[in-house]
């Protein structure tokens, strides 16, 4: 077979990406997050995402997400990462289900709602096995009441998508 050659796998990512191929950007994007075969440089990898992103393409759009949420290469968005996962979670997603989830147990708008991030949990579990594992790990962990509400949710998903931080109270 032929050697890898992580550095020659980015000069042909770069020229596809610059020609706008979304596969391409969304694969510089991640050597450059990772520092494979280029310098890591997360604002590089940011941009090739956001390109990506401009054309539709759904797993540059879960990555970017996640840059957004975690301020990679960028400030942080917490709306922006919501906003991509909402959209991609009413496509049929798992794992910006998942996403949503892990935002909400961690405090999204700084209120953790575990109830909410298990009921994400669930809905993307069946298709989305970090999901599984997360409900396994939730349902041991929090109260009847917790789960009870978490239930509640999964019965009517369309009240499981939080407000935006900062949201609340306005029309």
């Amino acid at each position: 077979g032929v050697a890898k050659d992580p550095a020659a796998a980015c000069q042909w990512y770069y020229r596809s990406a610059r020609a706008g191929y979304p596969v391409a950007q969304n694969r510089l994007a991640l050597r450059y997050q990772d520092g494979q075969g280029v310098m890591q440089d997360a604002v590089a990898a940011r941009s090739w995402l956001r390109e990506a992103v401009s054309r539709q393409y759904e797993p540059a759009m879960l990555n970017y997400a996640a840059m957004l949420a975690a301020g990679e290469g960028g400030p942080t968005d917490a709306v922006g990462a919501l906003q991509i996962y909402q959209h991609l979670a009413a496509k049929g997603r798992p794992e910006a289900l998942h996403a949503i989830g892990a935002l909400c147990e961690s405090g999204l708008g700084g209120v953790p709602d575990p109830a909410r991030a298990l009921a994400l949990y669930r809905l993307a579990g069946e298709k989305y096995p970090p999901a599984k594992e997360r409900v396994g790990i939730l349902t041991k962990a929090l109260s009847a009441e917790t789960r009870a509400r978490a239930e509640a949710y999964v019965k009517a998903p369309a009240t499981l998508f939080p407000p935006p931080p900062g949201a609340e109270g306005k029309k």
